[in-house]
């Protein structure tokens, strides 16, 4: 997934010089576009929900702190778009 950017840039100048856009094109636009969107809620949920929920109540903090670890596990496995 890490050369998805740039085969996506080069099928996309292939279809500027005259060629028709491939569904793959397609595809790999809707995936990255699903994965960027996933970083997003996942560092809205890190840096904002979490910490705001855990300074209104601290009962939920284990929790909370073991579903951080999982999400940044997670994240740091994923590749860099």
């Amino acid at each position: 997934m890490r050369q998805e950017p740039a085969l996506l840039r080069a099928e996309v100048a292939a279809a500027a010089a005259g060629g028709a856009a491939t569904l793959m094109v397609l595809l790999r636009v809707d995936c990255l576009a699903f994965c960027h969107g996933l970083e997003f809620h996942h560092t809205g949920e890190d840096r904002g929900v979490f910490p705001a929920v855990e300074a209104r109540h601290p009962e939920p903090a284990e929790s909370l702190a073991r579903r951080r670890r999982i999400s940044t596990a997670r994240r740091s496995s994923w590749p860099t778009c």
